[in-house]
């Protein structure tokens, strides 16, 4: 078995090996001829062994062929293209191709080895030694690998845009936005003033001890910032191979990432001011200063900006996509290459800082991607930078071999030890001063990290190319400075890599950092245990299946046991005893024995201890949330804005010790504020808003006949629109004279005509006011009409066009004052502008259009607001399911179950008001996610066809082509829906449902209540009073545990009579918010039982449909079918709701979506009646549930009480004798099973009738009046708004026309209880309605 073992984990490296051998023997069949790569200008056919023992005239030539290149391009073609053939370039070609694909191969050779292994040494550190010892091969002992190695002698540049951009935006992209902000100060003071304190310094090391080359201050200056940026490529590797904290790993890299940008610039600026001085261009210091302000702002500005606004652009392109992987993958790739070459090669900036904000900015906002891709999208990039890191770092190594060893002698490699030694201390020295401003900002800087960030500074790929541009650059030839730069930054890069990159970790572990933390050794224990139960659990039900039943157990348990992985690893406090760590004081039954005494006692831990404990719980239920925000919006069910919200809400509290989300930390996005609210004010209040809200009152038709006609005219609506349409028109000629008046005078002679032409138009106008005042007057009424403010300029336009009429036909042209005075002049052309006001008028057309925009985007504000408030409320029930598997202590259990909870219900209760003042909100959230919910079933069930077989793939693919295209739709969902009417939650009770008798006698006798704030519906102690059907408003459930309920509950199953089930052990004091459509009352009138919870009104306006206790009990006896019964129905209701909340806290449900768990549910039934004291359970019944009451099973004779799950090994269950309380199961199916419809078995004919009790999947039919209850028929006949102008907005919709206003008048009837303890004193508010006349009836009066 050992050696079976070893062989399948060696099998992936042997065929590996097998590949690369079987490549490396086909490329030695093939020996390429002449190599044309090596110089252009040489002849000789094989350069390697001409400069085998001479190093200078090597170096000699090469100088001479960038002299050729620059001065004499016409003489390459002569010298060098007429010696070699075309088929060597293509030969030379499919050389470098094949070699990358050898490197990629040889790279997954190497990890296999490392994993296998658990070898130490980075991955990138092994490459890189594998590329020099190909390098070693090609350059000394085999000519034949030189056409191979060709890629290495490939422009710096290219190497750099083909390579870098995929590094740096895939490491970008996976850092956290929210650590990389926080922690942006500490990384900016490193990147920039660290990388010009290092710089200088690293330069004066070169300027006085390098005395060899030579080199002035500014050649040294030239070389400091090429060798002191930290290369992201290497750093980024090596942190993600030996993993260290998310917040030293952020600062580390984002320094590297951010550095180059500054390195950048100093070697733009440098080298122009080093070439200016060598060729004589000296520049003044103020031209000096300006060159370098300018490189500045357009390489370390520019380059952040552009990236920016780059990412912006793909992430508004990534938004309009989805579910499509292959074009939100070619989106990223195209942006970031696009990023980093239109930086670079057009506006001139530093493309490394670009695509660097770009990946950060895309990462901070995710959610572009779509939810299925982003998986996808992140092993796609994960993919491409592995590839890219083999082949660069290979590709570096054979650069460091063939290129940088050239002319070394023994000064060099004592100046190469001394420049490492002087770049760590170099290094220390700028993280040392820095560190009081670096540990005050950001996450602090402890001096552990501090060590790490020095010996983390390694150097990589990015320097070796900018040491090539200068090896390459015909103008540093002369001076040799081209090839030390690249001979000394290849060595330290050979240093730092394999002294610093393999010695990382080993670092690490000393200074304690790779410790595996209390929270996460308790997370694997907790992991642990939950597999350790799941595995005793399959190996039980397993050993009972006929066709495993003969299987060796003995091998199955041996070798399906995992052990910890973290039993040998040392957790994080070292200095705490191991009977007082963290993990060891979970449990409270540890015992520790006393010193003075000798008896043992529970552990208690410290207070420091408990800090400690609390903390470490505290980061796992935030994590656990974060981690639910992002299901849900996987499901759809969170929109990208919420889950962004609540995501970057839970990363900025994470930082703050000892501190949960609280709702007051959300509620600013459900709180209606900005200029919005103030401009609506301002529209009602001051633009006659309000007026055109309350919709146009009609006023009393006058008695005699003569006014009657003009009331006729002055309330036509077209009337209205004849005289908007007029004032148009006169606005014409109005504009015209005063535009004419400015430039002549008024009684000019070449004007008089025109004068007097517009002015009788004019008053032609003015006529026509005059009588639409007279109508209005007279038709409408004096206060009517000054009522309105629209009136009322109408009336000021009109006195003043009056008097400019009185003087002008007063004046005329007669009086040459008029002209020669600017007074008159100017007094004339006042009236002409007071005419052109009554153009606001028009306005009023618009106040409707401008009230729906504002509307709406407060209603956007809104919707947000209230997907934020669900989303956090659903992260909180689901965090509540997992807290005992997550804290083991009971004393942090409960304090951060408490504090979940207050914070839960508070979520509710801010949730329960919203929904309560704007109803059409929750409408189209619950719109929303009911939508994708039901999207989400049917792509999960067309998948499992595909799965199955019964689905084509063309057919698969044009299915959720279709369905895709409705979730799309999805986003452009409403924000506010008109909710139904009241009548229509009565009939969408589950247990009406396909009983059109049963309906009508509901219907029948159901009141429609109104209550106050704070009165009591029910009350514990309460008899059953019936059930009421919350339409309206807020209610609150507080449930006080008695000893006598807890007890009657562990020992016989009897569930306390109330609407929570969240402890199924009942013995905690509960409370919890429900608003419309919940269901009071149905446990009661089942069992008979008293309330054991109260059920208080929260807000104002709730209202409720009551069905009395009487007409309940009459039904009951009277809808008794044995398959059909009422009882039955009501059973079914409760049991799916109980079962529902109980199946989550099982590990078996706990990933299944709640609206799948509901699907599942519906395929239930409630067996009631003595054939059914005995149940035997079929094989397709999924679960059986005790919701009430106790089973037992006939095989064992053991006792489920509920509430509870029945084993799956049991096949037969009894009704045992229950002083208490009646037995009852919940059975439902499994989801494609289905009973036959002529089973004679009981059970299946019990499942087959509740079938059809299931409602399908259509919109609600509208009632009748005659189906409607009896309280809402006069209700429904009203024509009420939705929303109140106070308080609900978005009423008018889209054109959607308001109805008639009505005015409600309320009565207080006080009624009195009964002697079951009903509810006394209740305040029930009738709705009385007095309609207003209509145009229409006082026709038909007429």
């Amino acid at each position: 078995m050992q050696k079976r073992k070893g062989f399948s984990s060696w099998t992936p490296f042997f065929f590996l090996s097998s590949l690369l051998f079987l490549a490396f023997l086909i490329s030695s069949t093939s020996i390429p001829s002449t190599s044309a790569t090596s110089s252009v200008i040489d002849p000789d056919p094989n350069p390697n062994k001409a400069y085998e023992d001479d190093d200078e005239k090597e170096y000699n030539d090469f100088c001479y062929a960038q002299s050729v290149i620059r001065d004499m391009p016409e003489k390459i073609d002569k010298e060098s293209c007429k010696k070699t053939r075309e088929i060597d370039f293509h030969d030379d070609d499919m050389h470098v191709l094949f070699m990358i694909f050898i490197v990629i191969l040889y790279g997954a050779v190497v990890r296999s080895i490392i994993r296998y292994f658990h070898s130490d040494i980075p991955y990138t550190v092994i490459v890189m030694a594998s590329g020099m010892g190909m390098g070693l091969i090609s350059k000394y002992f085999c000519y034949e690998l030189y056409t191979y190695t060709a890629i290495a002698r490939t422009h710096p540049k290219i190497i750099l845009f083909t390579f870098l951009p995929i590094l740096l935006f895939e490491s970008s992209f996976s850092i956290s936005g929210h650590v990389f902000m926080k922690a942006a100060g500490q990384v900016l003071l490193l990147a920039a003033p660290g990388m010009l304190f290092c710089t200088f310094l690293t330069a004066f090391v070169c300027f006085t001890f390098f005395t060899e080359y030579k080199w002035t201050f500014l050649e040294s200056l030239f070389f400091g910032c090429i060798i002191s940026a930290t290369d992201p490529v290497a750093v980024v590797s090596i942190l993600k191979e030996l993993g260290v904290s998310e917040t030293l790993g952020v600062l580390i890299d984002g320094e590297s990432l951010l550095n180059d940008g500054v390195a950048i610039l100093l070697y733009e600026v440098l080298k122009d001011l080093i070439l200016a001085i060598e060729l004589g261009h000296v520049h003044t210091t103020w031209e000096l200063v300006g060159h370098i302000t300018q490189e500045f702002f357009q390489i370390a500005v520019g380059g952040p900006v552009f990236g920016w606004v780059m990412a912006k652009i793909a992430i508004f392109c990534l938004c309009r996509i989805f579910n499509d992987a292959v074009v939100e993958i070619t989106l990223t790739l195209v942006a970031t290459y696009l990023t980093y070459y239109i930086g670079e090669t057009v506006f001139h900036v530093s493309g490394v800082m670009a695509v660097v904000i770009l990946g950060i900015t895309m990462s901070s906002e995710k959610t572009c991607i779509s939810p299925e891709t982003e998986h996808e999208v992140h092993e796609f990039w994960g993919m491409l930078g592995h590839l890219a890191n083999t082949v660069l770092f290979f590709i570096t190594g054979v650069i460091i071999m063939e290129r940088g060893t050239r002319n070394l002698d023994w000064n060099d490699l004592y100046y190469l030890i001394l420049l490492y030694c002087s770049l760590n201390v170099v290094r220390f020295l700028m993280l040392l001063i820095m560190s009081p401003i670096l540990t005050r900002i950001g996450y602090g800087m402890p001096w552990q990290n501090m060590i790490v960030m020095m010996w983390g500074g390694l150097r990589g790929a990015v320097g070796i190319c900018l040491s090539l541009e200068v090896y390459e650059h015909i103008d540093f030839c002369q001076k040799k400075l081209g090839p030390k730069i690249l001979l000394q930054t290849a060595g330290i890069v050979l240093l730092t890599l394999c002294v610093n990159g393999t010695t990382t970790k080993k670092l690490l572990e000393v200074l304690k950092l790779t410790e595996i933390s209390p929270g996460r050794m308790e997370e694997m224990k907790n992991a642990l245990r939950t597999i350790n139960v799941a595995h005793k659990k399959a190996l039980i039900m397993l050993r009972h299946d006929r066709f495993l039943s003969d299987a060796n157990w003995t091998y199955v348990a041996e070798h399906t046991k995992i052990d910890d992985p973290y039993r040998n690893k040392i957790v994080a406090d070292k200095s705490m005893p191991t009977q007082s760590s963290i993990v060891s004081i979970g449990p409270e039954h540890v015992l520790n024995e006393c010193p003075a005494c000798h008896t043992y006692v529970p552990n208690q831990p410290t207070n420091e201890e408990l800090k400690l404990m609390t903390e470490e719980a505290r980061l796992r239920v935030i994590k656990a949330m974060k981690i639910s925000f992002w299901a849900h919006f996987e499901r759809g069910v969170l929109t990208e804005e919420a889950v962004q919200i609540l995501a970057g809400t839970a990363e900025t509290i994470s930082d703050r010790v000892l501190y949960m989300i609280h709702a007051r930390d959300l509620k600013k996005y459900w709180t209606i504020r900005g200029i919005f609210p103030w401009l609506r004010e301002c529209v009602l209040n001051h633009g006659g808003g309000r007026e055109l809200e309350q919709g146009e009152v009609i006023p009393p038709k006058p008695k005699r006949l003569w006014k009657q006609r003009i009331w006729w005219l002055a309330t036509r609506s077209w009337f209205e629109n004849l005289m908007t349409f007029l004032v148009i028109l006169n606005m014409i000629p109005a504009i015209v004279q005063l535009i004419v008046e400015n430039n002549y005078p008024i009684c000019d002679p070449g004007y008089i005509i025109y004068f007097y032409v517009l002015t009788a138009i004019n008053q032609g106008f003015s006529f026509i006011y005059v009588l639409e005042f007279l109508i209005k007057i007279i038709g409408r009424g004096c206060s009517d009409y000054w009522n309105s403010k629209w009136n009322i300029l109408d009336f000021i336009v009109l006195a003043f066009t009056l008097f400019d009429a009185v003087i002008v036909a007063t004046v005329g042209c007669a009086d040459s004052s008029v002209n020669s005075a600017p007074g008159a002049l100017n007094f004339f052309k006042i009236f002409r502008i007071v005419r052109i006001f009554r153009g606001l008028k028009l306005l009023k057309n618009l106040i409707p259009a401008i009230l729906r925009g504002i509307n709406g985007r407060i209603n956007t504000q809104l919707f947000l607001g209230y997907d934020v408030a669900l989303g956090y409320i659903c992260a909180c029930d689901d965090v509540l399911k997992f807290l005992p598997h997550m804290i083991d202590n009971k004393r942090v259990l409960h304090k951060i179950r408490s504090s979940v909870e207050k914070e839960r219900l508070e979520a509710v209760r801010e949730m329960g008001i919203l929904q309560k003042n704007h109803p059409g909100i929750a409408i189209a959230v619950k719109t929303r996610h009911a939508s994708r919910s039901v999207l989400n079933h049917m792509k999960s069930t067309l998948n499992e066809l595909r799965v199955d077989g019964l689905l084509d793939e063309k057919e698969n693919d044009l299915l959720t082509v279709v369905l895709e295209e409705r979730m799309k739709r999805l986003w452009n969902c409403p924000s506010y829906i008109a909710p139904p009417a009241p009548e229509v939650l009565l009939a969408n009770l589950n247990w009406l449902y396909g009983h059109e008798e049963l309906r009508d006698h509901i219907f029948k006798n159901a009141t429609f209540l109104q209550f106050e704030v704070n009165d009591v519906i029910a009350s514990v102690g309460d008899a059953p009073q019936g059930i009421y059907v919350i339409v309206s408003g807020m209610i609150r459930i507080d449930y006080e545990p008695s000893m006598e309920a807890v007890e009657d509950r562990a020992a016989y199953g009897v569930i306390p009579v109330m609407e929570i089930f969240k402890d199924f052990e009942f013995d905690r004091k509960t409370t919890d918010y429900c608003s419309s459509g919940m269901v009071i009352g149905e446990s009661s009138c089942l069992t008979g039982r008293q309330r054991a919870a109260s059920v208080i009104c929260e807000t104002e306006g709730v209202s409720a449909y009551h069905i009395p206790a009487s007409v309940m009990q009459e039904a009951l006896e009277t809808f008794t079918d044995h398959f059909n019964s009422l009882e039955e129905r009501l059973w079914r209701a409760c049991g799916m709701r109980r079962a529902a909340n109980y199946l989550t806290t099982l590990s078996s449900y706990h990933n299944m979506p709640k609206e799948k768990l509901e699907m599942l549910l519906e395929r239930s039934c409630v067996p009631i009646g003595p054939d059914f004291d005995t149940i035997k359970i079929p094989p397709y019944v999924q679960e059986v549930v005790v919701i009430e009451g106790m089973v037992k099973n006939e095989e064992t004779g053991e006792i489920y009480i509920a509430p509870a799950v029945i084993p799956k090994i049991c096949t037969k269950i009894t009704m045992p004798i229950n002083p208490k309380t009646m037995n009852r199961v919940l059975v439902f199916l499994q989801e494609d099973q289905m009973p036959d419809e002529y089973d004679d078995d009981r059970l299946a004919q019990c499942l087959i009738a509740a079938k059809k009790q299931r409602r399908p999947s259509i919109p609600d039919e509208k009632l009748t009046e005659q189906e409607m209850p009896a309280e809402s028929v006069s209700t429904s006949k009203q024509k009420q708004r939705r929303m109140s102008v106070a308080v609900n907005f978005g009423v008018r919709q889209k054109g959607r026309k308001s109805s008639e206003g009505t005015m409600m008048r309320r009565s207080s009837i006080y009624t009195a209880g009964s002697t079951g303890g009903s509810v006394q004193n209740t305040r029930v508010l009738r709705k009385n309605v007095r309609r207003k006349s209509t145009v229409d009836e006082s026709l038909e009066d007429k």
